[in-house]
């Protein structure tokens, strides 16, 4: 009988080993920058355009900024196309972003959404540099 836990535990430790190894793995190996990068672009602009359709007054000094961060966004995601990282890039988008979080009239969700997605690129901008460095 004692035989019979024993093989048990040792099924029950193998079974466990065998669904851990990959999150193990995974977690190893994160997703590449660029597509990280490509997912947190793409999120923002959306973000970006649903903030412009959705806010309650815009001036032509909003609008430039809205377009001034989805252009360089766009900027950086075409380099990631060719698996391109380019820092000054995503530091202009950001700063982009930023500046309409704080001078933009924002719904409470937009503002929300805007401030999710700067900390997510900078997250990505030190996850960066930390691979690299």
């Amino acid at each position: 009988m004692a035989g019979f836990f024993c093989a048990r535990r040792l099924l029950a430790a193998g079974i466990f080993t065998l669904l851990l190894t990959p999150a193990l793995t995974f977690a190893q190996y994160p997703v590449a920058p660029w597509r990280r990068a490509q997912g947190l672009t793409n999120r923002t602009q959306n973000d970006l355009q649903q903030a412009s359709h959705f806010a309650p007054s815009v001036s032509g000094h909003e609008v430039e900024r809205y377009n001034n961060a989805i252009r360089h966004l766009s900027d950086f995601d075409r380099e990631l196309t060719t698996h391109r990282f380019d820092k000054g890039k995503l530091d202009r988008s950001i700063g982009d972003v930023q500046s309409v979080i704080d001078h933009n009239t924002l719904s409470g969700r937009s503002r929300r959404e805007l401030l999710r997605d700067v900390m997510n690129l900078r997250r990505l901008r030190a996850d960066y540099d930390a691979w690299h460095g």
